[in-house]
């Protein structure tokens, strides 16, 4: 391959910011004590319609509808995903750590 035939070959997405913070989308959530050993405080800017835990494997583990701090004892100690979707639709995830 010369090197115009190689360049020819990449393709560049103009629609996806390089390095870009302002385009992020913005993150409404807020999940303290991360890592916790009992209860987690879900803070959201917007009014919560579910809570889902996933294992690693991606099994949800635990479901809560709009709680605000919910109970993570029954949890082994792991890494753990969590899904808070609002009344909107929107989801934001978080990973929280279970000791």
């Amino acid at each position: 391959l010369t090197t115009s035939t190689f360049f020819e070959r990449i393709s560049w997405n103009k629609q996806v910011p390089f390095l870009a913070t302002e385009d992020q989308p913005k993150d409404y959530l807020t999940v303290y004590p991360n890592p916790s050993s009992g209860k987690i405080t879900i803070e959201s800017m917007y009014p919560t319609e579910t809570i889902q835990i996933f294992n690693q494997l991606g099994q949800e583990v635990l479901w809560f509808s709009s709680e605000e701090i919910i109970d993570v004892t029954v949890l082994e100690n792991g890494l753990y995903f969590l899904k808070v979707m609002d009344l909107e639709g929107n989801v934001q995830m978080k990973r929280i750590i279970k000791k």
